[in-house]
């Protein structure tokens, strides 16, 4: 399918996802001017009507909208992926379970969660998973329900050769972990460093061993495209959290524009090929 005859087919469900969305909304609005002119029987009857409509008219909209993402992220986003990265697997619908999250270390768990937009491949021959990762913990019910959320963001977790250490945390200090650290805090020798982040580790040997200044200086410098992003360095693998930002997601409520749109998905895959390359993940060749 071509990239015009895509566009047409998702502005055609949008249209009629805007339909469905309007058609009981006017209703309602003819059932507030029964209630006006005072006709009981007749707003009875509108009122009915408007209850059917929103049931129908609901499950018309949510296959419309279902529809919508799945031709996008499957036309659109699948095939910009094989432009820019290698060995792609990309299932939308699927995600890290919670197994695989509390394997990285760098977030609470609550007992509310999700994922999607799972995406496997390589960068330069550097292994990597992402996924949108959403985890919330809620008490109580009714007017006392108390929603924390712990994280709402990308996980990814990269393998690669280098140096091995057995568990070192660096949180930027706008991070919110929520983690119960059973590793100690370790000032590093940088004050300004130390400003930024919050670094643990289970021996501190390891948190000087993997931060050099050239490490940390390259940490500084991802930071300052996404502030809000923690770390954990071990076993040939870096597990990285970027809270507050989704990928690979269009707005079906807005006509689409392919090259605003292709630029908005390269500056997500993009967010890979940074950490790859800032943090020096890609092995140079003897």
């Amino acid at each position: 399918m071509g990239v015009h005859q895509v566009i047409m087919e998702l502005e055609a469900l949008r249209k009629k996802i805007k339909i469905w969305r309007t058609i009981p909304l006017v209703w309602l609005l003819a059932t507030f001017v029964v209630i006006i002119i005072n006709a009981s029987r007749l707003f009875l009857l509108f009122f009915f009507v408007f209850v059917v409509m929103i049931t129908v008219m609901s499950g018309k909209m949510n296959k419309c909208i279902a529809r919508y993402r799945e031709l996008y992220k499957e036309t659109f986003v699948n095939s910009l992926l094989k432009t820019m990265l290698d060995d792609v697997y990309y299932d939308w619908r699927a995600g890290f379970s919670e197994m695989d999250v509390m394997g990285f270390g760098i977030v609470k768990m609550g007992n509310r969660y999700h994922s999607e937009d799972y995406l496997k491949g390589s960068y330069n021959g550097v292994k990597f998973r992402q996924a949108d990762v959403t985890i919330r913990h809620e008490t109580g019910s009714g007017d006392d329900k108390s929603v924390t959320t712990y994280f709402s963001g990308r996980m990814f977790e990269f393998t690669f050769e280098g140096k091995s250490v057995r568990n070192v945390k660096v949180f930027s200090k706008i991070y919110e972990s929520w983690l119960n650290l059973a590793s100690s805090k370790v000032e590093m020798e940088n004050v300004a460093f130390n400003e930024q982040f919050k670094v643990y580790s289970l021996d501190p040997l390891d948190a000087f061993y993997v931060l050099t200044p050239h490490m940390m200086e390259r940490i500084e410098r991802l930071k300052a495209q996404y502030p809000n992003i923690g770390f954990r360095f071990g076993e040939n693998k870096l597990c990285v959290g970027i809270n507050g930002s989704d990928s690979f997601d269009s707005d079906y409520r807005k006509p689409i524009n392919y090259p605003e749109e292709q630029a908005r998905m390269k500056k997500d895959i993009q967010v890979i090929i940074d950490i790859i390359e800032m943090i020096g993940l890609i092995q140079e060749e003897n």
